[in-house]
């Protein structure tokens, strides 16, 4: 319809809100690996035809929607690295942890094993989510 409402905030209003704005979309990522771990599927991931795909919606609706796609992709990025896979941030932090309670580090060759695993993994889930993005766009 075109009609908006302004709201005069001060900056401490802004300032709290930006991150109220960005607990609730953390929480809203991590409800979404739950519902993921829960019931595993492809068709729940986007990959970077989806974020494409989203990319022009946000600018087709404006600076503040593109901010915020940003801004959700860059603490969805954050989680993500925190999955205990090898060859993320979060799986260097396990291996950490595990090192700390065995009392000596895992050997070089058994922590490329479990890297090149981790690194495969992520490969091979990347692949699998673009082509399904891109069997997405077809249909639709």
């Amino acid at each position: 319809i075109g009609i908006t409402q302004t709201i005069k905030t001060g900056f401490l209003d802004k300032l709290t809100g930006g991150f109220t704005q960005a607990a609730n979309a953390t929480t809203l990522i991590f409800k979404a690996l739950g519902n993921l771990i829960a019931q595993p599927s492809l068709d729940k991931l986007g990959g970077p035809v989806a974020i494409y795909d989203l990319s022009g919606q946000a600018a087709r609706e404006g600076l503040l929607s593109v901010i915020a796609l940003l801004a959700m992709l860059s603490i969805n990025l954050g989680i993500v690295n925190l999955i205990p896979i090898p060859v993320l941030d979060g799986g260097k932090i396990v291996l950490n942890i595990v090192e700390a309670l065995r009392g000596k580090p895992l050997s070089q060759e058994k922590e490329g094993i479990l890297t090149l695993v981790g690194l495969v993994f992520m490969v091979v889930l990347m692949i699998a989510v673009t082509w399904n993005d891109i069997l997405r766009a077809f249909i639709r």
